[in-house]
């Protein structure tokens, strides 16, 4: 009989999700590795081997979540050539589907798709959404040099926007910028330059208009939104070129979801809050590269409206993805 890895804890009716979670298909590790200094790279093929099913089911209910909804760890599957991005875009997705198939009550996941191949990233969403049943979309911060409010993106935007789709934006290194990846040995790109391109990727949606623009699109971005919370008021007296207006740009930031994956710092969750709202924060670990026990502990003791904040951030999650919900966590089928 299969074990029921659901955790055994006394708590409300609301189903606890972790929306920053990555699998680490041995192969994608191994061919990533070929092509990235960085990331992945730094996570071997024998890691991600050992990383089985059955590990990361311990991993939830040791951590007391219901289910985790998983993306590809960054760099993702473009490196520039359309071939390569296209064959570890459905070897991702077709990894994560056979444990989401299997394990349906436990996990979802974000299909990997590249963008600037806007032909073959449309097709691929197509067969991930509808065949494979993915439960959103993952993109990273950018592609190329290139942020996601660039026009390029615009097709591919209008399609996720048809689509009502889910998108989590995971940071990633500037690959073209000719900055170097690695500083030194102390200084990696999840330092500093995640946060910084997840600002620089916010930052290009709300010039574009996306938002407002394509307002089907539900965006999750990782990390608490890099700096956004302490930048939100520069850029709200600079203004944004008058797109969005002055005025409008804690709404605009107000449409976007973040997520608390390492953001395990009190003042830093208290300054997300209150640019993005209460209600549009979700919970995410950065499993396996990060364990969220600090992070659950925190939240779990910071109250918004009455309420503790790990509990809020979980229920807005189930409103995005409502086959986790209580009613439906034990059987929800593919």
């Amino acid at each position: 009989m299969r074990r029921d890895y659901r955790p055994k804890i006394a708590r409300s009716m609301t189903s606890r999700l972790d929306i920053h979670y990555h699998f680490t298909p041995p192969e994608f590790i191994r061919q990533v590795r070929a092509r990235a200094n960085f990331d992945a790279a730094r996570f071997s093929p024998a890691d991600a081997a050992a990383r089985t099913t059955s590990v990361m089911l311990d991993e939830l209910e040791r951590h007391q979540i219901d289910a985790a909804i998983a993306s590809p760890p960054p760099p993702g599957a473009w490196f520039g050539n359309v071939v390569i991005a296209r064959r570890l875009s459905r070897m991702w997705n077709e990894y994560a589907a056979r444990i989401v198939h299997d394990h349906p009550s436990q996990f979802g996941f974000f299909a990997l798709v590249t963008p600037p191949d806007r032909d073959g990233s449309l097709r691929e969403l197509e067969y991930a959404l509808d065949t494979l049943k993915a439960d959103g979309v993952a993109l990273v911060s950018n592609y190329d040099g290139q942020w996601l409010g660039d026009p390029k993106f615009d097709g591919f935007m209008g399609e996720l926007d048809h689509r009502n789709a889910v998108v989590f934006v995971h940071p990633t290194a500037l690959q073209a910028s000719g900055l170097p990846l690695i500083a030194n040995a102390d200084l990696n790109p999840q330092m500093l330059e995640y946060p910084f391109d997840t600002t620089r990727t916010i930052v290009s949606i709300l010039l574009a208009g996306i938002p407002k623009r394509y307002p089907n699109i539900r965006f999750i971005f990782a990390h608490g939104g890099g700096t956004i919370p302490y930048l939100a008021g520069r850029l709200s007296e600079i203004g944004l070129d008058g797109n969005p207006p002055r005025n409008d740009l804690y709404a605009s930031l107000r449409t976007l979801y973040f997520d608390t994956a390492r953001v395990a710092n009190k003042i830093s969750l208290t300054a997300l809050v209150a640019v993005a709202g209460k209600n549009r924060i979700v919970f995410g670990s950065d499993a396996p590269f990060f364990s969220p026990s600090d992070e659950i502990k925190l939240m779990s003791t910071m109250k918004v409206a009455g309420q503790s904040l790990l509990e809020t951030a979980h229920k807005n999650a189930v409103t995005l993805f409502s086959r986790f919900s209580p009613r439906d966590l034990s059987s929800a089928k593919r």
